[in-house]
């Protein structure tokens, strides 16, 4: 099973064509400084000087820890929307906004790009309540990986790519123990990301944060293990449950996020596998 999608489905008048014209009209009826607003307030780039009443409101506010995130959905939606059209205007706005987003990723030292600030992914690493900093970024993860894929941008890549070198050496810096901690609270889809990237880039960092989260659902039952042993050799018989609840939650939880995340990728896989045997196929029948 393979899916149909770009030019080879067709629109005929009717509802549906009404609908993908309003769809691109929406797209490009919101204004780039306010798409990138976050961003650039992140980066030192945004010169405002007071409210803004034309600034998107709700959760994209400056106020708000899901700011800035819109973008990565705005970004899906214009790479799925040339890949159907190809239209001239949409891969310009695209263009742009791309170009802004690597000045912004340069000014703030030439890995971090998101609209929010690094010390939110710190924080959580503390155990500190924020309002889902991996989700909101893992929106301009698949954005960028969108637009290099449907659209043929390079540079949406090499910002993607940058960042994740930020991730990995985040990561790193965390015992495996606080890395667990910081997964229990949130994953925000993340590990999606990882095999996308390594399926495009096969570099190795991707798949050692592919394999992070079943390793760490491993030794989230071995540590918990440990305890639950030495509570039975001092007779606090009313510990050993508990902790036994916490080992055997860690490891469905770490498993089955290891398995998504390799499922996506060797489906993927094998669909980059049947895209290039066809390739192969014309060319050998056009050359002949």
């Amino acid at each position: 099973m393979k899916e149909i999608a770009g030019k080879k489905v067709i629109l005929t008048e009717g509802e549906f064509l009404r609908r993908e014209e309003a769809n691109k009209r929406y797209l490009m009826k919101l204004e780039t400084p306010y798409l990138l607003r976050s961003y650039l307030h992140e980066a030192g780039r945004y010169s405002g000087r007071g409210p803004d009443a034309e600034a998107f409101g709700g959760w994209e506010d400056l106020s708000c820890q899901l700011r800035g995130h819109f973008l990565g959905h705005w970004l899906s939606a214009a790479a799925l929307h040339y890949q159907e059209t190809e239209d001239v205007e949409l891969k310009a706005k695209t263009e742009v906004i791309l170009k802004e987003l690597e000045l912004c990723q340069k000014d703030n030292g030439g890995e971090w790009v998101c609209p929010i600030p690094e010390k939110y992914l710190y924080w959580i690493g503390k155990g500190r309540n924020i309002w889902a900093p991996q989700y909101n970024i893992h929106k301009l993860f698949m954005g960028l990986i969108d637009v290099y894929r449907m659209m043929e941008q390079p540079k949406a890549l090499s910002i993607a790519d940058k960042l994740a070198d930020w991730f990995y050496r985040w990561s790193g810096r965390y015992t495996r123990e606080e890395f667990d901690d910081i997964l229990d609270m949130e994953t925000g889809g993340m590990l999606e990301v990882w095999a996308d990237l390594y399926e495009i880039t096969g570099q190795e960092k991707y798949k050692i944060l592919i394999r992070l989260a079943p390793a760490l659902g491993l030794l989230g039952t071995l540590i918990p293990m440990g305890t639950a042993l030495a509570s039975v050799g001092n007779g606090e018989i009313n510990l050993v449950g508990a902790e036994l609840v916490v080992a055997f939650t860690t490891t469905v939880v770490g498993l089955a996020v290891g398995s998504i995340a390799f499922l996506i990728h060797s489906v993927k896989r094998r669909w980059a596998a049947s895209d290039i045997r066809q390739i192969e196929y014309i060319t050998e029948v056009m050359t002949r």
